[in-house]
């Protein structure tokens, strides 16, 4: 490839996302925004992506950002942390009940409102992992654009309004510094150690979750030997500050990429369906986290980044800005994302012939 093909093609629309993220996260910052590294770049390059700009962030560069933010958040599982963790059981019982709900609720909103056919409508519903909800659903015969839209809209505005819902009604303040969680250090003061044995732990987490084929193996690969490393306190150490504001800028930057290539005036009856679906699963997050707070007695804050429909590493990044129990609520988001990604496929073909047979007799 051509030096100038090569700039047109890669480093123009990669500095068109990078650099207006960057004025984004410094204004979100100024704004005293919670999770503004990232919300900021969201907010920003997905205004440009809508407007027919050619804004990139090419998946080489997020993957070693996504196994970077696992390797953070694995060490938040201290054993202070995990103290707790047998008392999940009932909560997490409630969360599986709470996941089976909302897909039949949104099954029967995208099939009512929106006359999806049920691969499209089923997989629109699962609240798993984008890509993995996208390429299941188009292998099993639905409309991969929709299904994309349907999760798209749902992570966008869930990692829009659920940071501003808690700075401006909760009464949050984003923490100082550069807003990242406490316990980080500079990068000039980060051990030559520490960094070893954190790099260690995003290799193996890697490469060991791929091998074990974990869902979203990149991201829970190196949380989990992370936790490891942590809990047995052979390190006691997170990345440093500056790495985790650069790995929430490519992470937000390409989150607003994503709409690249989407045009309203296209598509405008397909994003309202979508974004009924979003509201609706937030509602019923809202409902289902007092109701197990009444229960448990868990704190609501934490219960509702738990089921809030976003995605596991937004869902976790908000919760580290906030300073909300991030172990918790990230034992919780991989519990629902294993019941997305194994189960729903499993059930599928049997849901399927069900519903195939429902209509039929409807017809009839």
């Amino acid at each position: 490839m051509r030096p100038r093909q090569f700039l047109m093609q890669h480093l123009v629309p990669l500095g068109l996302a990078i650099g207006p993220g960057v004025l984004g996260g410094i204004a979100f910052r100024a704004m005293t925004l919670p999770l503004p590294w990232m919300l900021g770049p969201v907010c920003v390059v997905t205004v440009l992506a809508l407007a027919g700009v050619k804004v990139r962030v090419q998946y080489l560069l997020r993957e070693p950002m996504v196994i970077l933010i696992g390797v953070m958040l694995g060490s938040s599982f201290t054993p202070h942390a995990l103290q707790d963790a047998r008392e999940y059981a009932v909560s997490m019982t409630m969360l599986a009940l709470y996941v089976i709900f909302t897909v039949a609720l949104l099954i029967l909103y995208f099939r009512k409102v929106g006359g999806y056919d049920f691969a499209t409508c089923y997989f629109a519903s699962i609240p798993g992992g984008l890509m993995e909800m996208v390429v299941m659903g188009s292998q099993m015969g639905g409309d991969d654009r929709k299904i994309f839209l349907a999760h798209g809209t749902r992570i966008l505005l869930v990692v829009i309004t659920i940071p501003l819902w808690f700075r401006l009604i909760e009464g949050y303040v984003p923490q100082g510094g550069l807003g990242v969680g406490s316990n980080t250090v500079p990068l000039s003061q980060f051990a030559l150690l520490d960094a070893l044995i954190l790099a260690a732990c995003g290799v193996v987490g890697f490469f060991s979750g791929k091998l074990l084929h974990l869902p979203a193996y990149r991201f829970t690969g190196p949380l989990i030997v992370s936790a490891i490393a942590h809990l047995t306190q052979i390190t006691e150490s997170k990345p440093p500050a500056e790495l985790i504001v650069l790995a929430q800028i490519i992470l937000g930057s390409s989150l607003g990429c994503r709409y690249v290539g989407v045009r309203l005036r296209e598509i405008a009856g397909t994003l309202k369906v979508s974004f009924g679906s979003a509201l609706l699963l937030m509602g019923c997050a809202v409902i289902f986290s007092y109701g197990i707070h009444w229960v448990t007695g868990f704190k609501s804050e934490a219960l509702l980044l738990s089921l809030s429909p976003g995605g596991l590493v937004e869902m976790t990044l908000i919760a580290l800005a906030l300073g909300i129990d991030v172990a918790f609520i990230t034992i919780h988001h991989l519990v629902r994302i294993v019941l997305a990604v194994v189960v729903a496929p499993l059930s599928f073909k049997y849901l399927d012939r069900h519903w195939k047979r429902l209509e039929s007799k409807d017809n009839s």
